[in-house]
């Protein structure tokens, strides 16, 4: 879902206009930003936390050449999912996964239902050979 998209399902969900929920949209993503920056962690309980993790300088290796490289230290933002957040997307797999299950069953009996079986007759002179005469 692209922007442009969550803007509409919040106008939807919120009754406002899909000019206020832009607004709202972006007034909460540079209040994030903002927070996240200042070193401050967000915690939105049930949904996650957004927050600024510290990452020392460390050596790497140029693929190309095998040369050593000093890696800068920096601040990266986090997101940690909240366990209701993680239970919806949880729930969700398992749901697709059952019915893509159903789906599968379905078309494996569909294909295994046997077909009308054909009776034939054995020819006389295979009747012949297969049942030796008397001797009397």
């Amino acid at each position: 879902m692209y922007k442009h998209a969550l803007i509409d399902a919040l106008a939807a969900k919120t009754e406002l206009t899909k000019t206020d929920a832009a607004k709202l949209l972006d007034a909460l993503l540079e209040t994030i930003v903002e927070q996240v920056a200042a070193d401050e962690p967000v915690v939105l309980v049930g949904f996650g936390t957004f927050k600024s993790a510290y990452r020392p300088q460390s050596v790497g290796r140029n693929p190309g050449t095998g040369e050593p490289l000093t890696i800068k230290e920096t601040s990266l933002p986090k997101f940690a999912p909240g366990s209701t957040f993680k239970g919806a997307v949880a729930e969700a797999f398992h749901k697709r996964q059952a019915e893509k299950a159903a789906a599968e069953r379905a078309e494996a009996e569909k294909a295994a239902k046997p077909a009308k079986a054909k009776t034939t007759r054995a020819k006389k002179s295979d009747e012949a050979e297969v049942q030796p005469k008397k001797k009397k």
